[in-house]
């Protein structure tokens, strides 16, 4: 059988739309496909590759939607999910040149998740060599290890965005002169406005100083300051007038969780009491990670970017390793 060629389109920049079947599945809500399509259709120039209308748990459905789209001209990526019966992963295999696996995002359990990712990669990398019968896309994978673990053509994950919204940054392991990424990163607390900040271990004022001499190297390396802020709470609010550098807390706090809040409340129970922010204003005395979610935002990115240079050239062999733990010694 010939396989269905994925429409990549435009080269630079390379935009993968998700349809958003697993934000609506948490949220339970419904997509249009017709909407989706014409969606698609109309911001064609801008997107380079786009997903099926997948339909999570429901095979059948998903590959319905699969059909629909392309009767209607689109060229959609398709996808096979945890718990589907690998039938149908053979059957994407042998017709399409570009796969995605998803439901794995809410599979907290590593070992589950890797002996089914396994399994999925010995079937994908049934050739002489090892080397996958096709492009395979992951959705929703947040671990290095598994990142790393196997020989993805393309992922996505929000793990970076939440993790900046919530004060942190990734740091990767440093060995013999060099940064090292395929072995799971040193997650470090920089916001001043975390519990944490007193906790040894929990955040960066917290650690051995050297360990806070080797993240400062890299955050240094990577164009970034650690930065500092002070704080104060006034018991008057409307008559508080705020002085050069001041702003109040409560709005920053609203800025880093306006994107996240509403994911998390739906999919996970987030909430934030943000009353405790009210009447606290913020003095930047240096910017930096500690007070600028936008630059933890940046410097998470900058992470995935030098972890994916670190990576082979694709096509490569599966084979099959243990996981790598913390870069860094654990503080407890």
């Amino acid at each position: 059988m010939k396989k269905k060629i994925v429409d990549v389109g435009r080269k630079n920049p390379e935009i993968f739309m998700d349809s958003g079947a697993f934000s609506a599945k948490t949220k339970r809500a419904e997509i249009d496909i017709d909407k989706y399509i014409k969606f698609i259709k109309d911001y064609r120039p801008y997107i380079d590759i786009y997903a099926n209308l997948d339909v999570i748990g429901d095979a059948k459905a998903t590959l319905e939607n699969q059909k629909k789209m392309e009767a209607a001209g689109l060229s959609p990526i398709p996808c096979f999910h945890y718990g589907e019966n690998w039938e149908w992963l053979e059957y994407y295999l042998d017709s399409y040149d570009y796969v995605a696996i998803g439901g794995v995002a809410m599979l907290r359990n590593k070992s589950v998740l890797t002996d089914w990712l396994d399994r999925c990669f010995k079937i994908i990398c049934d050739t002489p060599n090892n080397y996958p019968r096709a492009k395979i896309h992951g959705f929703g994978v947040t671990s290095i290890g598994v990142m790393c673990r196997y020989p993805w053509y393309s992922l996505d994950s929000t793990s970076w965005v939440l993790m900046s919204r919530f004060g942190s940054i990734l740091v990767p392991r440093y060995s013999q002169g060099r940064y090292v990424y395929d072995e799971t990163a040193w997650r470090v607390n920089v916001s001043t406005r975390s519990p944490s900040t007193k906790e040894a271990g929990k955040h960066f004022g917290t650690f051995p100083l050297m360990e806070q001499h080797l993240i400062k190297e890299y955050v240094n390396s990577r164009g970034f300051e650690i930065g500092r802020s002070e704080y104060h709470i006034v018991n008057d609010k409307k008559a508080y007038e705020l002085k050069k550098g001041e702003r109040w807390l409560i709005n920053q706090v609203k800025h880093e969780l306006k994107y996240i809040e509403s994911e998390l409340s739906d999919s996970l129970g987030f909430s934030e009491d943000l009353s405790k922010y009210e009447n606290v204003v913020e003095r930047v005395v240096d910017p930096g990670l500690c007070n600028d979610y936008k630059q933890r935002d940046e410097v998470n990115v900058i992470f995935y970017m030098d972890l994916e240079k670190s990576r082979p050239t694709w096509p490569y062999a599966f084979q099959s390793h243990s996981i790598s733990t913390l870069g860094f010694r654990k503080i407890n």
